[in-house]
């Protein structure tokens, strides 16, 4: 599980250097003459103001760990290509992003919060039940977010044995501890993003490197056989967000989102100028306050 590094097909080291040299020619403006810079900003760049985390509830969990993929890791959520924990939704420390560790820093003033993050970039679904026993026992509130990876796989499991992958890890949290919550995200609606950036002409080529190609691939295109193909992975999404809500509801520990993240659909302001994929900091921060709401009121 350590040396893993896929994403959409392909080693994430190979696409972030691929990405790095688009994201070189984007900036100088190579290529792309009719994308002026007022388009999208400079990677990572922001103006966001801190976000209010709230206030103290002595019943609100003390430690925290995160289960999930490059989303949880905060993947080009900043100014340079790759992670950038500090960015993400659910243990970072940005204060522009109001994450649940920040939340949960602010329901107990004064006392320390543990966090942990134990998701993985390229992590699919499978690499589920190897995080939670990282995680198990060491932490009152665990997140789960994925499922991304495995929709945008060429040959994708299926929905049931998906759903087995899920309940296995919310088995071993379980046992652990009885007593943690679980917060279960639901998958991003990636038809809404390539919807939000098929006119958008470096979004189109920075698609091109093949991120998500089953859904992103010929971007451009509306021949029948391409939208088939990504109504496909819209479909697959939607089996897997229920799966997803079927093995949350087994256990009375696990709390599902009722679909806030798919339902989020994040424009392009609120996804990565980078790689047009992964959350921006608005986006970390959109992703922080819906699944806060969707969550636990403890």
């Amino acid at each position: 599980m350590a040396g893993r590094e896929t994403f959409g097909g392909h080693t994430m080291r190979r696409t972030f250097l691929a990405l790095g040299v688009a994201v070189t020619l984007l900036l100088s403006g190579c290529g792309l003459e009719s994308a002026g810079s007022a388009e999208t900003p400079p990677p990572g760049s922001s103006s966001l103001p801190p976000v209010d985390a709230g206030d103290p509830n002595p019943d609100a969990p003390t430690s925290i760990a995160a289960l999930g993929d490059s989303i949880s890791r905060g993947v080009n959520a900043c100014a340079t290509i790759g992670e950038c924990v500090e960015a993400n939704w659910a243990t970072g420390t940005d204060p522009a992003v109001g994450s649940h560790f920040q939340r949960l820093e602010a329901a107990h003033p004064g006392q320390r919060v543990v966090s942990s993050n134990f998701a993985e970039n390229g992590a699919k679904v499978a690499d589920l039940p190897g995080q939670a026993e990282l995680a198990a026992g060491g932490a009152e509130y665990v997140t789960i977010l994925i499922g991304a990876n495995d929709a945008c796989d060429a040959t994708p499991v299926g929905a049931v044995e998906f759903g087995s992958y899920v309940d296995r890890s919310l088995g071993v949290l379980t046992a652990a501890a009885p007593d943690v919550r679980v917060l279960v995200a639901s998958i991003p609606n990636l038809y809404a993003l390539w919807e939000a950036g098929r006119d958008n002409e470096r979004a189109l080529w920075v698609w091109g490197l093949d991120l998500c190609a089953q859904m992103l691939g010929d971007a451009a295109s509306d021949e029948a056989g391409v939208e088939q193909r990504r109504q496909g992975v819209l479909s697959l999404i939607g089996e897997y967000n229920a799966a997803l809500a079927a093995a949350c509801a087994n256990y009375a520990a696990c709390r599902f989102d009722g679909g806030a993240v798919f339902g989020a659909q994040l424009g392009l302001d609120e996804v990565s100028a980078i790689d047009y994929f992964h959350p921006s900091l608005a986006g970390q921060k959109a992703l922080a306050e819906a699944l806060w709401k969707a969550g636990y009121d403890w």
